[in-house]
């Protein structure tokens, strides 16, 4: 995520009074992002919200369809995620490693 992205989602979750933010008192640089009991209390029904759906959009595939579909959306994931070693190394001129392959069963 950007930076500056974050920084905006963050002050926005400091508004709603989800989060309080700190200064770190070893590294005066680093800004700590706590919780509020509002904002657990949001992520709780947040959380139980998405579960609900994913049970809903989910219903017409098994246990085992359903951990083969998240095994293969986690490989699309990491496939598409950049790698901050590797953009270091293109940057330095080092070749880049191979993405890593996850091995699924039956197939």
């Amino acid at each position: 995520m950007n930076t500056s992205d974050l920084v905006k989602v963050v002050n926005d979750l400091v508004k709603a009074g989800h989060v309080v933010c700190t200064r770190d008192r070893d590294d005066r640089r680093k800004v700590l992002v706590r919780l509020t009991p509002e904002g657990r209390a949001f992520l709780d029904r947040l959380n139980a919200d998405v579960a609900a759906t994913d049970d809903d959009v989910l219903a017409p595939l098994s246990g085992d369809e359903r951990r083969v579909l998240a095994s293969l959306l986690r490989r699309v994931h990491q496939h598409l995620e950049p790698n901050p070693a590797d953009a270091g190394a293109a940057a330095s001129g080092r070749p880049q490693a191979p993405p890593a392959q996850e091995t699924g069963a039956g197939g």
